[in-house]
């Protein structure tokens, strides 16, 4: 009983905290390289490494993000690879002002940096990158509201630890999105979405 008990404290928290949850679904059309798509069964790293170096994809995930920065919002775009994070880096330099990448392992130097950039003033535009790892390990933000996923996960616990982030009260904050990238071309990927799906409608998000 503890899981359905944990759902509807879940969907009752968000209720109560006034901010509106909300989860969109961005479906991209990645398909698996065809010496993956040859393969049996292919492994999930080779799946992982395919998306992040689909241009089609990335193309995808900076348009929707350069368009929430236009709409004042602040967003994290959380990444499960290095590599994928060093691209989204290099990417968004030259478009987004006060550039924050998270990244265990960071440099004194580094941590200065990103610290610096965090603590802009809540009315200029700013723009964390960030692996799921270090995410998890307690990082706090209340500014936060918008979150694009950017690679496939499917337990439930990891879904809700990410969400959580945008689930501190702040002035001025009436709701939080989450942007799923959703790969329904790829069996595997399709059904982790639909875990997903399950996960947000249990922690009180309406899907779009």
């Amino acid at each position: 009983m503890r899981p359905v008990r944990h759902q509807v404290h879940a969907r009752s928290q968000a209720a109560e905290s006034g901010i509106r949850h909300r989860a969109r679904e961005r479906h991209t059309r990645f398909k698996l390289p065809e010496v993956l798509a040859m393969a049996e069964r292919p492994s999930m790293p080779a799946i992982y490494a395919a998306l992040a170096n689909d241009d089609g994809r990335n193309d995808q995930i900076f348009d929707d993000v350069l368009k929430s920065l236009e709409a004042k919002r602040s967003p994290i775009v959380l990444t499960e690879r290095k590599d994928h994070l060093d691209y989204l880096q290099q990417r968004f330099s030259k478009f987004a002002k006060n550039l924050v990448v998270l990244r265990g392992g960071m440099s004194a130097k580094d941590r200065k940096f990103a610290v610096a950039a965090l603590n802009v003033p809540h009315e200029e535009e700013r723009l964390i990158l960030a692996t799921g790892r270090y995410i998890g390990e307690g990082f706090d933000d209340t500014r936060l509201d918008t979150l694009f996923l950017t690679m496939p996960i499917a337990w439930k616990g990891t879904l809700a630890q990410y969400v959580g982030r945008l689930h501190r009260q702040h002035d001025g904050k009436k709701d939080v999105l989450v942007v799923d990238y959703v790969d329904s071309a790829v069996p595997v990927l399709a059904r982790m979405a639909a875990k997903r799906r399950s996960g947000y409608r249990a922690l009180g998000y309406v899907m779009e």
